[in-house]
């Protein structure tokens, strides 16, 4: 299916699929490290997480060893998570068709039915009333009142 042709719903879907494919690259060297340390009950492992300058780090260490360590800032951080949906977001935008393109103007709309241009807000009702003309043979309605 072409990028044009994708709805809200499609981009959504690949927004979502980036994200936990995002959240699994991210996560499973750390959980390799961490998982051992976890399972074996006779381990003095210890994992950590903290804040500091601008950055987040991760450390995971076994008897007072760093066996893993792993640290972003928080600005490559949001931009992992932004940037591509956005880019992506704005491609999408850009190769939608118009929607003049795909939906007749209102001017188009009124010529090709004349009652639109009649009945549209702000249109003045008609300053002559015509008459239809009577048929050959036949006499025009009189009024009875004369």
């Amino acid at each position: 299916m072409a990028l044009r042709d994708w709805k809200a719903r499609h981009l959504l879907g690949v927004w979502s699929a980036y994200w936990v494919t995002l959240l699994v690259a991210v996560t499973v060297p750390a959980a390799r490290v961490v998982a051992p340390l976890l399972r074996d009950p006779l381990s003095h492992g210890r994992v950590s997480m903290s804040y500091g300058n601008g950055a987040l780090a991760f450390t995971a260490s076994r008897a007072g060893a760093e066996v893993w360590t792993g640290s972003v800032s928080l600005l490559a951080a949001a931009l992992w998570i932004a940037l591509p949906p956005l880019a992506l977001w704005a491609v999408w935008l850009a190769r939608r068709p118009r929607r003049a393109a795909t939906e007749p103007s209102r001017d188009t709309r009124e010529n090709e039915l004349p009652w639109v241009a009649e009945h549209a807000p702000g249109a003045h009702p008609p300053t002559t009333i015509q008459v239809p003309r009577a048929e050959e043979g036949h006499a025009p309605p009189t009024d009875a009142r004369r």
